[in-house]
């Protein structure tokens, strides 16, 4: 339970997210039944006033929810349920979001260079075509990505059968750029 616990929070932060969300995402993912902030703190050693900031943090991203409530006033806490259906809102908004900003940027880059003057030196000018070229691929991929996620958030979930398509789809593009 602690390796899953720590490559929980060690995963949050390869994707921007503090450690200790991560540890708690884990500890609730490992843990049947729901958890106070007091027990989720004493079980990962940090503070209370942490694990409330991580722990609405999380809230906010769908992660994790309240639980039912075991006794008084205190807020319970559990994993938000199925891990296909976590990750599949987190591609929903987040990634959805940072693809869409990705191929904004590739399309303005890419039309930026079909603005420029064409180089009057044969090699200025064939190192521009290469850039233009990469840039091209660049749009391709990210529209590619994009349409994937829009099949993907049309299916409003993420399943092992729609993992596999995605994984296919990254593999034939593979293909066609000439990398697989």
């Amino acid at each position: 339970m602690n390796d899953v616990i720590l490559n929980s929070g060690h995963s949050a932060e390869t994707i921007g997210l503090p450690r200790i969300a991560g540890e708690v995402c884990g500890l609730l993912f490992m843990t049947d039944g729901p958890l106070s902030l007091d027990e989720i703190a004493e079980a990962l050693k940090v503070s209370k006033a942490s694990v409330s900031t991580n722990v609405r943090l999380l809230e906010r991203l769908r992660f994790v929810r309240r639980g039912d409530v075991r006794e008084g006033k205190r807020d319970y806490y559990v994993f938000a349920g199925n891990v296909w259906e976590v990750t599949g809102d987190q591609l929903r908004t987040t990634g959805q979001e940072m693809i869409q900003g990705l191929l904004h940027n590739a399309r303005e880059w890419h039309g930026r260079l079909a603005d420029m003057p064409k180089p009057s030196d044969p090699k200025a000018a064939a190192s521009l075509a290469k850039v233009s070229d990469r840039m091209a691929n660049l749009e391709q991929l990210y529209e590619m990505i994009s349409n994937l996620m829009g099949a993907l958030c049309a299916e409003r979930k993420l399943s092992p059968a729609a993992m596999t398509h995605l994984w296919k789809a990254a593999i034939q593009y593979r293909k066609l750029v000439g990398k697989g």
